[in-house]
């Protein structure tokens, strides 16, 4: 199993990319589903627009975006029976 990682070992920047994609997937996306959970759970409106103004902007798109294509797998699709 060592000899299969071994070439990783040539490629430094592929452990920092592998990192930033994990954290990416563990942290990003979890904060972002709690928050909207509690905004959606408290009476106030005022945080629902917070929230909906920072989800809005062109940088959280971006982020999310970039997020989702780099630490998602995508697999095909299966024709059903």
């Amino acid at each position: 199993m060592v000899e299969q990682f071994r070439f990783l070992m040539q490629y430094e920047w592929f452990e920092y990319a592998v990192i930033l994609i994990v954290f990416g997937r563990m942290v990003f996306k979890p904060i972002f589903s709690l928050l909207g959970k509690y905004v959606e759970l408290t009476v106030e409106m005022e945080d629902d627009k917070k929230l909906k103004r920072i989800m809005n902007t062109k940088w959280y798109k971006m982020l999310a975006y970039a997020v989702d294509m780099t630490g998602s797998i995508k697999l095909p699709q299966t024709k059903g029976k």
